[in-house]
């Protein structure tokens, strides 16, 4: 019962994300968004005693400053980290950095979960896609959301599985 409750909690918020984002007047938002307090802050938030899962926040993402509206950042970030929280093994490491300089960069996301198959990809971002790979408590929108949410501010999300297993996303500036 706690189960479904919570994944009914989840696919509720989503929903409301979702409508938020697509109820936005202006095709574009922007603003200012420090990506390694939002981070941290989703860790902590995030944190599950239970699933023994840590996420690690590199201080190389301190001196950043990205061009986009703080509440799409902040739901792109919430959605990928709970999915890579998610599907960590118990044990395993989320790892938040900065993949570039300070002024091109992009905030990278890394998880030691099992990663999208290959054939799969190109779905991952649509509406209530799950894959084979899917967490139990999922609904298919997590990634729809963030590809919304950073449309909506100018960047792009771009998935890619790690050569040592677990996915990468990467949160990408779209010009």
């Amino acid at each position: 019962i706690v189960v479904g409750v919570d994944r009914t909690g989840r696919l509720v918020r989503q929903l409301l994300d979702m409508s938020a984002i697509e109820a936005l007047d202006q095709p574009e938002r922007s603003g200012v968004v420090k990506p390694a307090a939002v981070l941290r802050s989703l860790a902590e938030e995030l944190a599950d005693p239970g699933r023994d899962v840590a996420v690690e926040v590199s201080p190389d993402l301190d001196a950043v400053e990205l061009e986009i509206e703080p509440e799409l950042f902040t739901l792109a970030a919430r959605n990928l980290m709970e999915n890579a929280v998610n599907h960590s093994p118990s044990g395993g490491v989320v790892r938040c950095r900065l993949a570039g300089t300070c002024e091109g960069g992009r905030v990278v996301i890394e998880d030691d979960g099992p990663g999208i198959p290959d054939d799969e990809l190109a779905q991952v971002t649509e509406r209530f896609f799950r894959g084979r790979n899917k967490a139990p408590i999922g609904s298919g929108l997590g990634l729809a959301i963030v590809e919304l949410a950073l449309g909506r501010g100018g960047w792009k999300l771009q998935l890619q599985n790690r050569d040592t297993g677990g996915l990468r996303a990467v949160i990408a500036h779209a010009t």
